[in-house]
């Protein structure tokens, strides 16, 4: 599964090096297989359903960018586009994930010391 991924890496760099792919579709692209594998790899591996904010949130950007949002960086900074969105949505969703489970341990405690 690693190795599929590490594929699509490498060959989306080796389209954006050769400039089959424009730079402002490189995240699109990438959602096209990042999405699958996200949604694959933390259903299976993540105890919240939380996490999968991570890749609807990245799919969403891609669509958005390919409906002409302004959303993307420009110039010199158009190497995060790529890097931005996948992290912060990342501990974006990270962090939700995490004040959800303290909020509701914190609920469970409540309820536990009532009884």
């Amino acid at each position: 599964m690693v190795g599929v991924l590490l594929v699509c890496i490498v060959a989306q760099g080796l389209l954006a090096v050769f400039e089959v792919i424009p730079s402002r579709l490189m995240q699109p692209v990438s959602a096209l297989y990042m999405v699958p594998f996200m949604v694959f790899g933390l259903s299976r591996r993540s105890k919240t359903s939380l996490l999968l904010l991570w890749p609807g949130l990245y799919g969403l950007h891609a669509i958005l960018i390919l409906a002409s949002a302004p959303i993307l960086f420009t110039g010199r900074w158009d190497a995060l586009n790529l890097f931005l969105p996948s992290s912060a949505y990342g501990i974006l969703a990270g962090a939700g994930a995490l004040l959800y489970s303290r909020f509701a341990l914190y609920r469970l405690r409540r309820l536990a010391s009532s009884s």
